[in-house]
């Protein structure tokens, strides 16, 4: 199939619910382009009024009301529907056809999981093989092959790696358990690290979040620990607000644990800080995975 133009339309609230799922526009942009799409462009929608549909290939996230008074302007202006099954909730959208046009709405929901059902709808269905996986994905399927489990020790990030985890369906064959150890007597109980090791060094250092992720980690488990400074208060010059410690700890061979860390500068706001920090912890822990030495 030739590359088309891809006109991607959200209502805010789609938008506000695929940040609350950890969903960027710019994953939708790059699985589209993936399917064939040459250039993607995307608009904000103030009412179900607002689509003029007249690009060759649409498509549109907005809640359930929306979406019917859109079928109802397309069957209006002569384009065939056919409803789109999808999953995770069961749910049903739109497939509109007019000529050489296609335009695809979406309800609500997991755009994640089903994405190779929507981008075959709208693009075809021999473009839709290899296409790229998110980083929570990845990190599940990489410890899936080693069979290994998974465990986080948050502090910073307030559980958001593991909900990130847990939000992709079929993560409980590999997820095991996390902590928030956002105290340091949490830091202590939980994993055991040594009070004298927070004393001296500080909860966000180095040999902090080593202790963290070496107490989480289990004899087939990878866990993924991270301390910092998210602000907007609590940095200083030696800590400024955005200083991240993070540490990945997995089994090595005979038995022996391998442990990595780094030192992360994040920036932005509070939201940001975090956000960034479960990007670059999911990242480091599939590089660790795929580059261990077998146990």
């Amino acid at each position: 199939m030739a590359a088309r133009d891809v006109q991607l339309l959200l209502s805010e609230v789609a938008f506000n619910d695929m940040v609350v799922a950890g969903l960027t526009s710019d994953w939708l942009r790059r699985w589209l382009r993936e399917a064939g799409a040459a250039r993607v462009s995307l608009s904000l929608l103030a009412s179900p009024r607002d689509v003029a549909w007249s690009a060759v290939r649409i498509l549109v996230v907005a809640e359930a009301a929306w979406l019917d008074a859109m079928a109802d302007q397309l069957r209006g202006a002569g384009w065939q529907l056919e409803a789109l099954a999808l999953e995770n909730p069961p749910r049903s959208g739109w497939l509109a056809l007019s000529g050489d046009q296609r335009a695809v709405l979406l309800p609500l929901g997991d755009l994640i999981y089903c994405r190779a059902r929507w981008l075959a709808a709208l693009m075809g269905a021999e473009c839709v093989d290899g296409l790229s996986m998110t980083p929570a994905e990845q990190l599940l399927a990489a410890l899936q092959r080693r069979g290994w489990l998974l465990r986080t020790v948050e502090s910073c990030t307030g559980g958001a790696i593991a909900a990130q985890l847990c939000a992709v369906p079929g993560a409980s064959a590999v997820v095991d358990r996390g902590w928030i150890t956002y105290c340091n007597q949490a830091k202590a109980e939980m994993v055991g690290v040594e009070p004298a090791l927070l004393a001296r060094y500080g909860a966000v250092s180095e040999p902090v979040v080593r202790a963290m992720a070496a107490g989480g980690a289990g004899e087939r488990h990878l866990c993924i620990a991270v301390s910092g400074i998210a602000g907007p208060g609590g940095g200083s010059l030696e800590k400024p607000v955005g200083t991240v410690w993070l540490a990945v700890a997995w089994p090595g061979v005979d038995g022996v644990q391998q442990l990595h860390s780094w030192c992360l500068q994040c920036s932005g706001a509070r939201h940001a800080i975090q956000t960034q920090t479960v990007e670059f912890s999911l990242k480091h822990a599939i590089t660790c995975c795929e580059g261990a030495v077998d146990a």
